[in-house]
């Protein structure tokens, strides 16, 4: 009989379109601005929710803005910036499973599926931090 559970990593919508927003900046040629708009209608992404993502970034010193337009280009070398720095502009947190909120906090890193999705958490970190944005653009003809 099979399981009915299926294990899956979860990122936020906001991170999940900062990643996306990203990619579409870093794979511009000649890094050219893009207006917020052309990057609504290329992710598919609510104006409201891209203009929040596009602040953070920015934030964070990942993007830039072209004087007071609403169009933005990639600041940094796609090779020398992980998912981890983009994930981490926007707010997004690993290691906090929610499979391992649930239950008490006395049990909590002491039974065995919690040890495990510590593991898992770290592990999805990991790979964020060594996975660079350069391996996520489109390859270029």
């Amino acid at each position: 009989m099979a399981c009915g559970g299926v294990l899956r990593i979860h990122l936020s919508p906001r991170t999940e379109l900062a990643i996306n927003e990203a990619v579409a900046l870093a794979s511009q040629k000649g890094r050219r601005h893009t207006s917020v708009q052309e990057l609504a209608e290329v992710t598919g992404a609510p104006l409201r929710e891209l203009r929040t993502v596009t602040r953070l970034l920015q934030e964070a010193g990942l993007v830039e803005r072209n004087g007071s337009a609403s169009a933005f280009r990639w600041r940094r070398d796609p090779s020398r910036v992980s998912l981890y720095q983009v994930a981490a502009a926007v707010g997004e947190r690993f290691g906090s499973s929610p499979a391992r909120k649930r239950g008490s906090a006395a049990r909590q890193g002491e039974d065995p599926v919690s040890r495990f999705l510590s593991d898992l958490d770290a592990q999805v970190a990991a790979l964020f931090r060594a996975r660079k944005l350069q391996g996520l653009l489109p390859a270029q003809r």
